[in-house]
């Protein structure tokens, strides 16, 4: 589920960046409100110190002001006047700590309220109030009518200037405040105004975001989920499909073995027991090479091995191949040659005639009656070579199209129990092909009337490579017939520590005049190796003393001559390509045939 990591990766990612931005943001909004908030509660001090201060200032005029008034109508003067000095003297200490302390302070409000208390000159006024309080304080000569004179200067001063200045500030100062107060509970406002839009922005740029990619994902998983219960319905239809692929021939192969026990059995009887068997076999080994092959694609692993081959020869051993089968149906099979073709294209060899004769061999399935063509075309613009499969079979429908080339599904049941096959075959095709540079597609169909199959590859020819000038038609090539070799004189070794494979291996060899040695395991082969001298050997490589490898390195120290082929069960072609790179000049896979065995050993014999 690939797609789901790397959806919950950038979910991941986007929700980290996201929260973080927000983070950062709303840290910053809320320390920019703090400062401001911080601001007007400093602010807030500030006035009521202020307005302290100055109502300060207001009662200790009254206070005078009474004290005057007393000292003109009370007997104890002496008192009185002691007292109106204490008072004076702690209003103008008051008045100056006031002045100093708001020239002290920075703000732009407080420097306005200082301009108004200088415009109105409340200094000036302060210092005669002062000054006509100390004349009735420090007096004694002072008569009762200049006493009253004083007072009645005081009285005015305090009533209808000093004191009104003072609460003109006051009331200016308590205006602040409750300005300062709305200021706060607007930024209020505004907090949770910026709170509210910052929780809009987080919603429309992380959550709905992040929600349209849970559903996408959600969207996607459901996606997954329905194709992984189709692909296991498909698998499951396979498995039953398979498990009757492989016990039909099963069948054939243990009743016909058990027939051939028989003494009475006639020869015709025994030869055509033989042939069953043979072909159930060879069926088998075809069913597991699919499952094998589908199972190295699923997991991307197969190998390709990219060389320059002759083109003429793949067509030629497909043709030979597949002739007789045509043949016994009586359907009209042809090779042919749309255009010149080159001489050697550079693609691996087995995979293009395994992508070949399978189409081919699906052709003449699928074909009852008419014509099986092959025709084949290259393109030099695009370095293309193109290969059509056409037949005049049961058709495809639109709806099995669709299913045709998914692995483990055929066109429909129907075609799965009429005809059989495990229903790889196109799928592995066409992921050879494109493995080649190329793709397989069903070019034209129609029920009843046949199908066309196109199958392109990258044919990687150079330039030095030659163009065969004629088309041809179907391609023979002479075919050595493995009943008519003869190897008397060769000196063969065969070793596999299984006694029976040795001694079947043997029974074909020997049918070819050579002399076989047997040896049942790698210590065993590499002393009769070094005894005597062997015209080629034939190898196991998983033995229980030394293995095939094992065995080589000691067997070429001796001689490094002497041809060394591998035979062993491993047909994976990362096994093909271990064995080369070893140094084996051959890779012959188990289970084989006498004839595979024996053209095997020959050709490398003729080298």
């Amino acid at each position: 589920m690939a797609f789901n990591n790397n959806l919950i990766f950038e979910t991941k990612k986007k929700l980290k960046t996201s929260g973080a931005i927000s983070l950062i943001f709303i840290m910053l909004i809320s320390s920019f409100y703090l400062y401001l908030n911080n601001q007007l509660v400093n602010d807030q001090k500030i006035f009521a110190e202020y307005s302290l201060k100055v109502k300060t200032q207001i009662f200790l005029i009254n206070d005078i002001l009474i004290l005057s008034e007393k000292v003109e109508s009370e007997p104890s003067r002496v008192v009185l006047k002691k007292e109106l000095l204490k008072e004076i003297f702690i209003y103008k200490n008051e008045v100056e700590k006031f002045q100093q302390w708001l020239l002290s302070e920075k703000n732009q409000n407080y420097e306005k309220l200082y301009l108004i208390l200088r415009d109105k000159k409340v200094a000036q006024k302060t210092e005669k109030y002062l000054n006509l309080a100390k004349s009735i304080a420090r007096s004694d000569k002072l008569s009762k009518q200049e006493i009253n004179v004083n007072i009645r200067s005081i009285a005015k001063a305090a009533s209808s200037g000093l004191g009104e200045i003072l609460e003109d500030v006051t009331f200016n100062i308590e205006n602040k405040r409750i300005e300062s107060l709305k200021e706060l509970e607007i930024l209020s406002w505004i907090n949770v105004l910026v709170i509210l839009i910052l929780f809009i922005v987080v919603w429309i740029y992380i959550y709905k975001s992040l929600f349209s990619i849970i559903l996408s994902q959600d969207e996607k998983i459901t996606d997954f989920v329905v194709k992984v219960e189709s692909a296991s319905k498909s698998k499951t239809n396979f498995l039953a499909n398979i498990s009757h692929e492989i016990r039909t021939p099963m069948t054939v192969i243990i009743g016909y073995i058990d027939l051939l026990k028989n003494d009475d059995l006639k020869r015709h009887e025994k030869e055509e027991a033989i042939s069953l068997v043979s072909d159930n076999a060879h069926h088998l080994l075809s069913l597991i090479n699919e499952i094998l092959d589908i199972s190295k694609i699923e997991s991307n692993k197969v190998h390709y091995n990219f060389k320059d081959i002759e083109l003429s020869e793949i067509f030629t051993s497909t043709y030979g191949l597949l002739k007789v089968k045509a043949e016994e149906k009586k359907i009209d099979f042809s090779f042919k040659n749309i255009n010149h073709l080159p001489e050697h294209i550079y693609t691996d060899e087995k995979r293009l005639k395994q992508i070949i004769f399978n189409l081919v061999g699906n052709a003449l399935k699928f074909t009852d009656e008419g014509f099986v063509k092959v025709e084949s075309e290259y393109k030099e613009a695009s370095d293309t070579l193109v290969v059509y499969v056409k037949d005049s079979g049961i058709g495809i429908t639109a709806e099995q199209s669709k299913r045709l080339f998914r692995p483990f599904e055929q066109g429909n049941e129907k075609v799965n129990r009429v005809y059989g096959g495990t229903g790889l075959g196109l799928a592995i095709s066409q992921s050879l092909a494109r493995g080649l540079g190329g793709d397989l597609k069903i070019l034209q169909t129609q029920v009843g009337k046949g199908t066309t199959f196109v199958l392109t590859i990258d044919a990687g020819t150079s330039e030095t490579t030659r163009i065969i000038d004629t088309p041809c038609e179907n391609y023979t090539s002479e075919v050595v017939d493995h009943n008519d070799v003869d190897l008397t004189g060769k000196k063969i070794l065969i070793v596999d520590d299984a006694k029976e494979n040795s001694r079947l291996f043997n029974a074909y060899l020997s049918s070819t005049g050579a002399a076989i040695s047997l040896a049942h395991g790698g210590k065993d082969a590499v002393k009769q190796y070094q005894d005597t001298t062997f015209d080629l050997v034939l190898l196991d490589l998983q033995m229980p003393d030394i293995d095939g490898y094992q065995a080589l390195v000691l067997m070429k120290k001796h001689n490094n001559k002497i041809p060394i082929l591998a035979l062993t069960a491993h047909a994976m072609d990362e096994e093909r390509i271990k064995t080369k790179e070893a140094g084996f000049v051959g890779h012959l896979t188990k289970p084989i045939t006498a004839e595979d065995l024996i053209l095997g050993v020959f050709h490398h014999l003729k080298k």
